[in-house]
Order: structure tokens, then C-alpha cells, then sequence
């Protein structure tokens, strides 16, 4: 009997090991007594970036292909296929 006991109680305890429950991570509350500081200047350091145009000559123009998808344009046969195409 006391054999068949601590058989048991190996198993349970093998068993208990393999299915035991993911530890919960703490979280602490930062509060306002160790926040990082603050940025006091209000000077900006980045400038506005540049407005990009196409240059090109090869685009003929653009297309609205359905609802408010623009769509460059570089040959006549596009204009057609996107004047041909349907909802």
C-alpha cells in the first residue's frame, strides 16, 4: 500500500510540474515622483520635409479608377482600359 502510494504521489506531482500555471508579471505604477523630465525648450530640431511633384514627361495624365483611387496615366491604351472598366 505504501508503494502505491508514493506512486501516486510521483505522478501527481510529475503531472502538477507539467501543467503548472504561467507566473503573473508585476507591474509597478510610475508616478509623478519618477517620471522622466520633460523637454523645457520648446525649440524644434526637425525641418519640413521637401513637397514631392512629378518632373517626368512620360505621365500623361491621371485617372479615377473608382471611387477616389487616382491612378497615373502613361499611355493612350490605359486611358481606354480604365474608361472600359466597370464598377
Amino acid at each position: 500500500m505504501d508503494k502505491d502510494l508514493r506512486f501516486l504521489r510521483n505522478v501527481i506531482d510529475t503531472r502538477s510540474a507539467i501543467h503548472k500555471k504561467p507566473s503573473i508579471p508585476t507591474y509597478t505604477y510610475r508616478d509623478q515622483a519618477n517620471q522622466p523630465k520633460s523637454l523645457t525648450t520648446s525649440i524644434g530640431n526637425a525641418t519640413i520635409k521637401a513637397t514631392q511633384m512629378y518632373t517626368g514627361t512620360k505621365m500623361i495624365g491621371i485617372a479615377q479608377m473608382h471611387k477616389s483611387n487616382a491612378v497615373p496615366v502613361f499611355s493612350d491604351e490605359e486611358v481606354i482600359d480604365i474608361a472600359r472598366m466597370r464598377r
